[in-house]
């Protein structure tokens, strides 16, 4: 038993923490517009502070569509109980079990899908704050208090002409 339990563990444990360095791969792709392999290498970059996060995340999320699903399967288990002892037929109550829960999981997937998505965004633009000061540089930009660069010295006729108005 334990010669089968500790692959499957090492396996899920090493699916856990690859998902998190890679999770930020399609947030840095879209936002930075990078493609394949940059993005991939970005998203190892990015993501060394918040792989436990991504992970965490995830299972959170999971956990919450499973508790909702069951939550509400146990709600409406007793309608179901009650049209199938008002209609007894058995091919009728087979396929409304099914229809029922495939519109329980869809409902799920819906209330509980664009969770994960959002957090990784949130993820990738916190991690691009701590990592790169980000946020600093789009407010100054925002601000105007970027400057263009100067030209070069000797190229313009305005610092020409200083340069000969001080000789």
């Amino acid at each position: 038993m334990l010669i089968v339990a500790l692959p499957v563990i090492a396996g899920c444990t090493l699916f856990l923490w690859l998902g998190g360095c890679f999770s930020l791969t399609l947030p840095a792709a879209a936002i930075e517009g990078t493609g394949g392999f940059a993005a991939l290498r970005r998203s190892w970059q990015l993501s060394k502070g918040s792989r436990a996060r991504v992970i965490v995340t995830w299972a959170m999320v999971f956990i919450f569509s499973l508790l909702m699903y069951y939550g509400l399967l146990m709600a409406i288990r007793p309608i179901f109980i009650h049209l199938c002892r008002e209609y007894p037929l058995w091919a009728f109550s087979q396929q409304l079990d099914v229809s029922v829960t495939y519109l329980l999981r869809a409902l799920i997937s819906i209330l509980a899908g664009p969770i994960y998505p959002i957090s990784l965004t949130l993820f990738y633009y916190d991690q691009r704050i701590r990592m790169e000061g980000f946020d600093i540089e789009r407010m100054m930009d925002a601000a105007g208090l970027i400057a263009p660069l100067p030209p070069p010295a000797g190229d313009s006729p305005i610092a020409s002409n200083q340069e000969e108005g001080r000789l």
